[in-house]
């Protein structure tokens, strides 16, 4: 099983760890930029300070979601996205409640 974050779960989250300070929050004007209906993996978990959880997640940059490649007379050949990785600091009970999809299906 995979946990995984919304953008309404991730606001949430995020205004807490801005609330209690913790070390890793996100920009709230970044959160907005991700589409309503996308649930992101959690992709690496750390306990830290033996009271929080250090997640990180992967997205497309919202500002700027992809990269054009040319070719050698300048001609658009591929495009791929600009993955950025997020992290975000959050209690350890917070963690537990993230929900929960079976590997494969996000």
């Amino acid at each position: 099983m995979t946990k995984y974050l919304t953008q309404d779960l991730l606001r949430k989250l995020n205004n807490k760890a801005i609330k209690y300070k913790y070390n890793r929050s996100i920009q709230p004007s970044f959160i907005q930029e991700i589409p309503e209906d996308m649930r992101m993996p959690i992709t690496f978990t750390m306990p830290h300070n033996d009271m929080e959880m250090r997640i990180k997640f992967v997205v497309a940059n919202p500002y700027e979601p992809t990269s054009v490649h040319f070719d050698d007379e300048g001609e658009p050949y591929d495009e791929t996205p600009n993955l950025v990785d997020v992290w975000l600091d959050m209690s350890m009970r917070d963690y537990n409640k993230l929900p929960e999809i079976s590997n494969g299906t996000v």
